[in-house]
């Protein structure tokens, strides 16, 4: 039954990490033509990512980011999350 609740999977998790506080919004910023700009941190499975999510005056999403830094044998990376 609780499997009805949500649309798909990517909608279940990302309501876990909200209710589990894994998610900060850190930067919310909009310029004179009504962009939207927010950015923040989410923890998941131990690895720190850094979203960001720009959104039209329209509320539509045209642009988002993803970025995963870990520290790996002592040297930092950024890449790709995976």
């Amino acid at each position: 039954m609780e499997r009805l609740r949500f649309a798909n999977e990517r909608e279940e998790k990302a309501t876990s990490f909200l209710s589990g506080n894994a998610v900060e919004v850190t930067s919310a910023t909009s310029d004179r033509a009504g962009v939207l700009v927010l950015e923040g941190t989410v923890q998941d499975k131990g690895k720190n990512l850094n979203p960001s999510l720009t959104i039209d005056p329209d509320n539509r999403i045209i642009g988002k980011s993803l970025l995963a830094v870990q520290l790996v044998n002592l040297t930092l990376q950024t890449g790709r999350c995976g």
